[in-house]
Formats: structure tokens, C-alpha cells, sequence
């Protein structure tokens, strides 16, 4: 959500007024093993969904104010999850099937984990990850494929690949027979 919070050229409200103008939606998601950010434009405001995209993408502030905002946000989803007792059941599998890593971790994190993150976690994750060379991109719709990539190399043509290599992400255990 951080994304949407403000980049070097536009406030979270720029963005917003901006993608409501042309009728579109901007939006981001994370779960266990990905993170992206999502825009819908009709084809006619296509270089200017995707001259959005990329400044959320490549130039995010994470302004602390809303930084704050969002943790507060986070840490209520996961008390209020907390009352539904089919969800709080599948989490508990999870975590019984694959341990304390990867898919048997929440995607929206703990409370502690949610606490413990720091604005300059996000920025030091996205610098890491956010990187061409570990991205995948769908355009789809009435559009030409010519007139696409002329356009993604003129906006996206200077992002520069990531030479740093992720952490290993460690490895699930062995599943647990479930009897």
C-alpha cells in the first residue's frame, strides 16, 4: 500500500486525482511470494497508466506520516481477522503444514512483525526487489504491440536491472502429515 503513498513527483492525492480522471484504477497486492502493483486504463490513456505506473513504482517516497497510518491499518486487520474463526482454522493449518516459513507465515504478517518494520525496511526492500530483472509485466486489451513497446521503452527503457541478488529465502520444511 506504501506504494500509492506518494512518489517524487506526486502526492497519494495526485495519484489518486490522476487515475480517477482517466476513469482507471491503481492499486497494489503482496502475498507469500510476490508483490506488484496493478492499473487499469482504457487504451486511449494507456501512456498515461503507464507513466503512473512507473513513477509509483520506481520513485515511492514512503512518507512516515503515512507510513504510520497504513501500520495502524495492518495491525487492526490482524485483530479483526482474528474473529473468524474458519480463516484463523486455515492459518493454523498452514502454519501446521509449513512451518514458520514462507507459505506457513501470514501474508499480512503478526502484530510483532507489523510493529517491528521501519520505513527504512520498506525503502531497503524495495531497492532490493523492485528490479526489472525480477518483474513480470502484462499489458492486455485493445492495444497495439508495436505502439506498447515503443512506449515502455520510453518510460521504462532506463530502469536499470538489480545486480544484488535477494536473500535466500529459507526453506520450507518437509510437510507434516496431517492426521
Amino acid at each position: 500500500k506504501m506504494l500509492l503513498q506518494g512518489t517524487h513527483k506526486r502526492t497519494a492525492e495526485q495519484i489518486a486525482t490522476e487515475i480517477e480522471s482517466v476513469g482507471g484504477s491503481i492499486d497494489t497486492f503482496g502475498g507469500n511470494n510476490c508483490f506488484g502493483i496493478s492499473a487499469e486504463v482504457i487504451s486511449g490513456d494507456f501512456e498515461t497508466g503507464l507513466h503512473l505506473l512507473a513513477d509509483v513504482l520506481l520513485n515511492p517516497t514512503f512518507p512516515e506520516d503515512a507510513f504510520r497510518r497504513e501500520q495502524e491499518i495492518q495491525l487492526a486487520g490482524i485483530k479483526e481477522q482474528n474473529d473468524h474463526m474458519l480463516q484463523t482454522g486455515a492459518r493454523m493449518m498452514r502454519r501446521a503444514l509449513f512451518g514458520e516459513t514462507t507459505y506457513g507465515l501470514d501474508a499480512i504478517g503478526s502484530e510483532e512483525s507489523v510493529r517491528s518494520i521501519k520505513v527504512s525496511d520498506l525503502q531497503k526492500f524495495h531497492r532490493d526487489l523492485a528490479a526489472p530483472n525480477n518483474c513480470v509485466l502484462s499489458i492486455f486489451g485493445d492495444v497495439n504491440a508495436d505502439e506498447v513497446k515503443s512506449t515502455l521503452e520510453k518510460i521504462l527503457g532506463g530502469w536499470k536491472a538489480q545486480t544484488k541478488v535477494a536473500e535466500k529465502i529459507p526453506q520450507s520444511p518437509p510437510l507434516n502429515r496431517i492426521q
